[in-house]
């Protein structure tokens, strides 16, 4: 049930997405289709067809004629993924980001080894479990945001907090398998222990949210290599949904009140019956895509 309401989600995403490109349009038309677009555009979003007269996977300049990139070599065309088979006209795939190109395994690379992403990565984890152990004391941190001087947390560092447990810290989705989960924090009692708590994540705050923001491709980055610097960046959450489902486990029949497994157990099935169920607990994975 949880997998079709998800692929019903995303078909619903799809649709969402080709209305959002009909209204960003400025009279311009597809030389393919002839459909109408932004001439802002590098691929028409109905027919998938190239609009510019560069490579789309490197920014080098590419006649009409064309059938590969001088610089690249790759095809002019595009290139389908060989994970979910989705034609892509840029470094990464648009619909499972896996890297397609040499320019997107050494964007990977970068961000693995960028410090930044390990710097905030490991103080979002931090966050996590200040806050686990603030809930655990019966405190709550939003009371003082207010407060001049406490800043806020921004949603880049709360996005990241998400993932923290699930996936190894600053480590992208094309590198490192999920860690476990961290323990349940130790109870807090003493209510000093709880203003310590407080100081250390304001502080912690205020230094992820300084480095996030300075979490950006290098100045006078192309914009292949912008996409590329934050595709390269981005990490696939899972979340576990829990569900209650009743599931029918016997059939009492009208005709003499007997337990059967199904109805073709009873003698006189057309005389009807009643099911019993029971409540079970269903567990899906689901995985989505998120920026850090």
């Amino acid at each position: 049930m949880i997998q079709g309401q998800a692929a019903k989600a995303a078909t619903q995403d799809k649709v969402a997405q080709k209305e959002r490109h009909r209204h960003s349009t400025d009279g311009t038309r597809c030389p393919v289709c002839g459909a109408e677009i932004d001439s802002r555009f590098e691929i028409c979003p109905e027919c998938g067809g190239k609009l510019v007269n560069y490579c789309t996977f490197c920014g080098a300049d590419m006649d009409r004629s064309d059938t590969e990139c001088p610089e690249c070599g790759m095809p002019a065309g595009g290139v389908k993924c060989p994970k979910c088979g989705t034609l892509n006209h840029r470094s990464f795939c648009s619909a499972c980001n896996e890297p397609l190109t040499r320019a997107a395994q050494k964007a990977i690379q970068k961000a693995l080894a960028d410090p930044k992403v390990q710097q905030a990565a490991e103080m979002c984890s931090r966050l996590a479990e200040l806050e686990a152990e603030l809930e655990a004391a019966g405190a709550d941190i939003s009371e003082d945001s207010s407060e001049e001087g406490n800043e806020p947390l921004s949603e880049g560092a709360r996005r990241m907090m998400e993932i923290m447990g699930k996936v190894k810290p600053g480590m992208p989705e094309h590198a490192k398998p999920a860690q476990p989960a961290p323990a349940d924090p130790k109870p807090v009692s003493a209510k000093r222990d709880v203003a310590k708590i407080k100081e250390e994540y304001r502080r912690t705050v205020r230094d992820v949210n300084k480095i996030l923001d300075e979490m950006l491709p290098p100045a006078g980055s192309t914009p292949q290599e912008q996409r590329n610097f934050f595709s390269a960046r981005k990490v696939a959450v899972e979340t576990t949904i829990r569900q209650k489902v009743k599931v029918p486990i016997e059939w009492i029949c009208n005709y003499c009140g007997c337990h059967h497994n199904n109805p073709s157990e009873c003698a006189e099935p057309q005389l009807g019956g009643t099911w019993v169920y029971i409540e079970k607990v269903e567990t899906t994975t689901v995985r989505e895509y998120k920026y850090e």
